[in-house]
């Protein structure tokens, strides 16, 4: 039982984790992509989190 308790609470977090990064990448890497940063600074600050973002939401659906 603890250890099903524990794997829960482990794959709400992770839930959570990729509700927090899809708010990033709409409040700041895309806006960030076309006006304020360089496309190299762009990729420096925020390199594959889309892609990242993507696969976690794949391993959770």
């Amino acid at each position: 039982m603890r250890r099903q308790a524990a794997l829960h609470r482990l794959l709400c977090l992770e839930e959570n984790f990729v509700d927090l990064m899809t708010s990033g990448i709409h409040g700041y890497s895309r806006p960030l992509r076309h006006c304020l940063l360089s496309g190299s600074e762009h990729q420096a600050l925020f390199q594959n989190i889309e892609k990242v973002c993507a696969k976690m939401r794949l391993l959770h659906s």
